[in-house]
């Protein structure tokens, strides 16, 4: 069976004050100041009985048991506490019928069924009761009169000092800290001390990584987590886009089409990428175009020359030399030359072609020259 700790519930776990002080405040319809450090809330906001009386309605009245904030250190606390092998419970000086409130304020922390509710009327020596029940190994309280009353009893009694005025004095035995986190610290040494040092921190490590968070803040958790995956798609969206639109792009220019310009938006790496390849694709352009006016006057300049020899050919008599004459000028086909011209723009694939079709011409070609070079050309 693993080692009983207790803790008090209102004002070590809980930080029943702060609430206690908002619901004061909107009760009474103004802002309460504490003037005192005093244990008791009546003296510590200078309130008068019948100011407390309306308090104490209001709060049972509007359910705000189970709006009392947890200190910021109890989680690491009982956490702690339970990876050294302890079973926490809580005890607390408020009614039963409220006993599901305040596992509610806990956010799952400490089961209801681990809470013990002892009615506003309890004593020290009741509490002392319930400790004798649970064989409990250790107990942290802020009220030192409940904790000299547990002294002989527990192995181990801590008190937790708020800085209140007006209490007794720790008894001899008692351990006093001010910071709940310590408390883990002083009664380790009780809980696991048969099992040796590196099973302590074995456990108190593998307990922190392993305890259940409490369905609320596990909610939490995963919204957050939804809209973290939303929001990083939608910056992915971002930035891939406008690389998918550039691989297009730069798939149309080199199938020999020309791209729209790329919009420059989106991260300065982007707009600089858009932007260089505009530039590119506009340089490429004009040195295209500069080549097509190179071409087209030459081949102008090329109809003439050709027109002429195919006129003094067609005046000359048949035979081996004049048809083959004839058909190096009809080799000559400036009409495919102004073809490409007036088709450079579209875009264009690529076809199979058979080197066998087009052997046995050029084999027939070779031959009409190698007979035209003379006797003495040898192949």
């Amino acid at each position: 069976m693993n080692p009983i700790v207790v803790f008090d519930l209102d004002g070590v776990l809980l930080d029943f004050a702060v609430s206690w002080a908002q619901c004061a405040s909107w009760e009474l319809g103004r802002p309460i100041q504490k003037v005192s450090e005093a244990y008791d809330l009546q003296e510590r906001f200078a309130l008068s009985a019948r100011e407390c009386h309306r308090v104490w309605s209001a709060f049972h009245r509007d359910a705000w048991w189970e709006r009392v904030p947890s200190h910021g250190s109890a989680w690491d606390a009982v956490c702690n506490v339970e990876a050294a092998g302890g079973s926490v419970w809580a005890v607390t000086n408020v009614d039963a019928q409220w006993i599901h409130a305040r596992a509610i304020s806990l956010g799952g922390l400490i089961p209801s069924g681990r809470i013990i509710c002892l009615g506003e009327d309890a004593s020290a020596h009741d509490r002392v009761k319930i400790l004798e029940a649970l064989h409990a190994q250790a107990f942290v309280d802020d009220q030192a009169a409940n904790v000299n009353a547990a002294v002989g009893i527990i192995a181990a009694q801590v008190f937790l000092h708020r800085g209140y005025q007006g209490q007794e004095e720790p008894a001899h035995g008692v351990t006093v800290i001010d910071d709940l986190l310590d408390f883990p610290v002083v009664t380790v040494g009780v809980l696991l001390a048969p099992r040796g040092v590196g099973t302590m921190i074995a456990m108190l490590v593998v307990g922190r990584l392993t305890r259940k968070l409490p369905p609320r803040l596990l909610l939490n958790l995963t919204l957050l987590v939804l809209v973290l995956i939303a929001a990083l798609y939608v910056a992915a969206r971002g930035i891939t886009r406008p690389l998918s639109r550039l691989a297009r792009a730069t798939e149309t220019i080199g199938r020999g089409g020309r791209a729209p310009p790329l919009p420059e938006q989106g991260a300065r790496e982007l707009r600089d990428a858009a932007r260089a390849f505009n530039a590119m694709q506009e340089r490429l352009h004009r040195y295209l175009d500069s080549r097509t006016g190179v071409l087209a006057a030459m081949s102008h300049d090329l109809k003439t020359p050709l027109t002429r020899l195919k006129l003094q050919l067609a005046m000359m008599d048949d035979n081996d030399d004049t048809a083959a004459l004839r058909q190096d000028v009809a080799d000559m086909n400036i009409e495919s030359l102004a073809d490409f011209l007036r088709y450079r723009d579209l875009p264009f694939g690529r076809h199979p072609r058979c080197l066998h079709d087009t052997t046995p011409s050029v084999r027939n070609s070779y031959r009409k020259d190698t007979t035209h070079s003379g006797p003495n050309h040898k192949a």
